[in-house]
């Protein structure tokens, strides 16, 4: 969570959502390439794990079009994030009246 604590920006619901989106796909990635580079050590020829793959891969299509439907909705019913910031607990009240 670098981006909310370190670089400041503002946790709201479409940020959040946006950054899960994100580490979900970098998530998924990193697992299809550690079950990759084992199925090359061990030299065998069918990719462990490759259903759940499969899932993810047509999951994936779902997901992201209601992640970035909400996104597109919390962007347009409140812009700068305000009601979101407090709903989503982002306790700095002042961070707002900056």
């Amino acid at each position: 969570m670098v981006w909310f604590g370190v670089l400041g920006f503002p946790v709201t619901a479409a940020n959040s959502v946006g950054f899960a989106l994100f580490a979900l796909l970098l998530l998924e990635g990193a697992g299809y390439w550690f079950v990759k580079l084992r199925q090359i050590a061990t030299r065998t020829r069918s990719l462990r794990g490759a259903g759940a793959f499969v899932v993810a891969r047509r999951g994936n299509v779902a997901v992201l079009v209601a992640g970035l439907l909400f996104i597109g909705w919390a962007v347009v019913t409140d812009p700068g994030g305000r009601e979101a910031g407090r709903v989503w607990g982002s306790g700095c009240s002042q961070c707002w009246n900056r």
